[in-house]
């Protein structure tokens, strides 16, 4: 496979899984990481995109460790475990403890268009630069638009584009899409993203969202100093 291709991809895969593990716990990504599958494809993935692949190998191994064989464990309790972790550190049951909206990191209350949803002016840009190339948000569409799985999905989608355009053999058109997407980390992800995990990190009680929250830091991080 073409190196450019094969970046691409593994770019677009990463942002997914990231997507999925910030978004609301589902059976599928309890059995993943029961089964290891999970952490298999995300170590995958940052050994082809990762300049510095030895930061990620702790939290990686503490992925692995935690979960893969657990005998005591079924996927149905492990799912149980992260829903009630997920609510009570992004929902809560009056506020949350982590806010994971780009407008509670990036606007003041006064600017919020919407106090009840928290929609401030770094949604309605995000939601702009959404519609500006038909992104149709999946899983998290009852969201505001800068929820933080929200944001890695669109990331996954501009590099699944760059690398389908590349895989065409239309260059020019695969180097806009990147530029997109590296334009959109540098606006939007690459401001609140690591605080954001640095919260995760500092506040969970779940060895999942802690590692979660290393890896996801190692990497807006290193975005930030390309």
């Amino acid at each position: 496979m073409n190196k450019g291709i094969e970046i691409a991809q593994a770019k677009s895969d990463l942002f997914q899984l990231l997507s999925i593990a910030f978004s609301y716990p589902t059976e599928e990504l309890a059995k993943g990481l029961l089964e290891g599958s999970f952490q298999s494809d995300l170590d995958s993935c940052l050994k082809s995109v990762a300049k510095n692949n030895t930061f990620f190998e702790e939290p990686l191994k503490h992925l692995y460790n935690f979960w893969v064989n657990d005998e005591k464990s079924s996927y149905g309790e492990i799912l149980r475990e992260m829903r009630i972790e997920y609510t009570w550190l992004f929902i809560g049951p009056k506020k949350a403890v982590v806010y994971p909206y780009e407008s509670m990191y990036c606007d003041s209350p006064s600017e919020w268009g919407d106090v009840l949803l928290m929609v401030g002016p770094s949604a309605e840009e995000v939601k702009r630069e959404y519609k500006d190339v038909n992104f149709k948000v999946g899983l998290n569409d009852k969201e505001p638009p800068d929820f933080i799985a929200t944001e890695l999905e669109f990331l996954m989608s501009l590099y699944f584009k760059e690398a389908n355009s590349l895989e065409n053999g239309n260059d020019e058109e695969a180097k806009q899409w990147r530029l997109i997407a590296e334009s959109f980390m540098i606006k939007h992800l690459n401001k609140w993203g690591e605080l954001f995990c640095r919260d995760v990190y500092k506040n969970t009680r779940h060895q999942f969202y802690k590692n979660l929250a290393q890896i996801a830091e190692g990497i807006i991080e290193s975005d930030n100093r390309r």
